[in-house]
């Protein structure tokens, strides 16, 4: 890959948190949506346990991602027309803030109320804790996760119009496969 393409991408690190991110995001929030259907108590305590465990990954990758950017992670030239980078910037930190919330609000929720994880491991209730309290730091949680995937919706469709429509390359910074084919087809858009 040529010296310039590869500094108008992230690096390999930051675009594995960025869709380890995605992934898990999607399969959290999905998960949480449709666990009502599935009957039975054992189930439902199984997929909480998941939850959990996949939020414990979550926080681990938000920490990953505060320590890259702060000793490492490639930091890209802005992409947008000026008017643009600041409602870019806005969304990125709201996006970052959000996921970190959302997860110290998750444990706020296993704290407040307590769990035994996997029917094995009991994390007690702290004091003062309570279902009541777990209750309404549910209802923030779920309440800013509906956000964040609603503002991760519009992120991604704002990729995608860079895609198809600017053929500008933005897509490519976080997939690199994709720099060749916007190149191409960008100069094919010039061209006619």
């Amino acid at each position: 890959m040529p010296a310039q393409d590869a500094a108008l991408r992230y690096d390999a690190f930051t675009i594995r948190l960025h869709w380890t991110f995605v992934i898990l995001v999607a399969v959290q929030w999905l998960g949480a949506q449709f666990i009502d259907f599935i009957p039975g108590r054992p189930a439902h305590q199984l997929y909480w346990s998941i939850h959990i465990t996949l939020g414990v990954l979550l926080a681990l990758v938000v920490a990953a991602q505060l320590w890259w950017r702060a000793t490492g992670g490639a930091r890209l030239p802005p992409s947008n027309e000026e008017g643009w980078q600041r409602a870019t910037r806005i969304v990125h930190t709201t996006l970052n803030t959000l996921m970190a919330v959302i997860v110290v609000l998750g444990f706020g929720i296993v704290l407040a109320r307590g769990w035994t994880l996997y029917w094995t491991v009991a994390i007690p209730m702290v004091p003062g804790g309570s279902r009541h309290l777990a209750g309404q730091i549910h209802t923030v949680h779920e309440w800013l996760a509906d956000v964040l995937v609603f503002l991760a919706t519009g992120h991604a469709l704002a990729a995608l119009f860079h895609y198809y429509r600017l053929h500008d390359g933005v897509l490519a910074r976080v997939i690199p496969s994709l720099r060749a084919a916007s190149q191409r087809v960008g100069a094919e858009m010039r061209e006619s």
